[in-house]
């Protein structure tokens, strides 16, 4: 699967592998809102729209976990994933928030002044 990648053009040589893969049966998915020469060459194109891609992951796991198509063993043991799953962790659909979530801004977002410059109306960087 490849996700708002264009390797065919990008990466002519490593797209070699993916056709190769195609040959002996292999499906390829591609998931981009452009149609490019590799959506062209996928066996399958999925068209989404800019901005939607984590809804669309988000949409993958729901499905991957909801018919159990996960490999259980390898997640566990190879993942970080046993750390992530938590059976207190839920979902409030009226609020839209879930269990954990702080209004409070944290220090990533108090922090004073812009991390970098700001750009000018050249596109150039100028420092204060």
């Amino acid at each position: 699967m490849s996700i708002g990648s264009n390797s065919v053009e990008s990466h002519p040589l490593s797209s070699r592998y993916i056709e190769r893969a195609q040959r002996k049966g292999g499906t390829w998915i591609v998931v981009d809102p452009r149609y490019t020469r590799s959506a062209a060459q996928a066996d399958l194109y999925a068209c989404i729209r800019p901005g939607t891609d984590i809804a669309f992951f988000g949409g993958m796991m729901n499905y991957i976990l909801s018919n159990n198509l996960w490999q259980d063993e390898y997640v566990k043991n190879y993942t970080n994933a046993p750390c992530l799953i938590n059976p207190d962790f839920k979902f409030d659909p009226e609020s839209g928030h879930f269990t954990g979530y702080n209004p409070t801004p944290t220090s990533m977002t108090t922090r004073p002044g812009p991390i970098r410059p700001p750009l000018t109306a050249s596109g150039i960087r100028r420092a204060r």
